[in-house]
């Protein structure tokens, strides 16, 4: 990092512009838009770079990968949450056994843009990473002890390589589908909640040892689906009982 901050460095020009894309993903994560600054009247090169500033972070997708360079806002309070339960066990969430769940994982990072605005952004995949070997899996997780139950669902992060095409083109990675086979919350003493855990393993090429991501949704009970009440069933006794 000091060789990048020098003027004088025995790093030629050559060397930044042959590597450029694979030091982008090696090194954005260890810098922030006020480093970035400082770095791009060393080298042009830099000046696109604050776009992937900020450590990957694994997440559910807000929008669509069909637009990657559109910055969002991070979530607030009044938008719609990505993460939804099944339904609703009294007023607390709730999973139902044997239904399915579906959950669309993104990687993404958060920075500062030239406004100002700390920003989402969805992160393409580098062309360093071993697309073959990167998987993703799903854990149901005890909520108050952060110990695994069971492993859920675990297969490679893309379904489908599109190796013809420019990393830019590609399709983001496709939703993942999976279910809790059966009802356990009811089976602990006291009774259990639970989270499920997403894990993506992202291999360099040439390396043996995964970098981890990982993303944990709020808890929730587990049960049969004959004690579930949907969401509106519940927003509709909430208004009976204040009417």
């Amino acid at each position: 990092m000091e060789a990048l901050r020098c003027p004088v460095s025995n790093l030629s020009a050559h060397f930044f512009q042959d590597h450029a894309e694979a030091l982008r993903d090696i090194l954005t994560r260890y810098l922030d838009a006020a480093n970035l600054t400082r770095l791009a009247p060393v080298c042009r090169t830099f000046c696109g770079w604050v776009e992937f500033a900020g450590k990957p972070t694994l997440g559910i997708a807000r929008w669509s990968r069909s637009v990657p360079d559109l910055e969002m806002l991070p979530p607030s309070p009044v938008e719609s949450p990505v993460w939804q339960t099944h339904g609703l066990l009294g007023d607390e969430p709730a999973m139902a056994s044997r239904r399915a769940i579906r959950l669309h994982p993104r990687v993404f990072r958060t920075y500062l843009n030239a406004n100002g605005n700390r920003v989402e952004r969805d992160l393409l995949p580098g062309e360093c990473i071993n697309f073959f070997d990167t998987t993703i899996s799903a854990d149901l997780v005890f909520h108050a002890e952060n110990r695994v139950h069971s492993r859920l669902y675990h297969a490679p992060y893309w379904k489908e390589l599109q190796l013809h095409l420019p990393l830019e083109e590609w399709d983001g990675p496709q939703p993942i589908r999976f279910q809790i086979r059966e009802a356990l919350s009811n089976r602990y003493t006291p009774p259990a909640q639970f989270r499920i855990r997403l894990m993506l393993r992202t291999y360099r090429r040439g390396s043996d040892a995964p970098t981890c991501y990982a993303w944990d949704s709020p808890e929730f009970w587990v049960v049969d689906p004959k004690t579930l009440r949907k969401s509106h069933e519940a927003i509709g006794a909430k208004r009976a009982r204040h009417a």
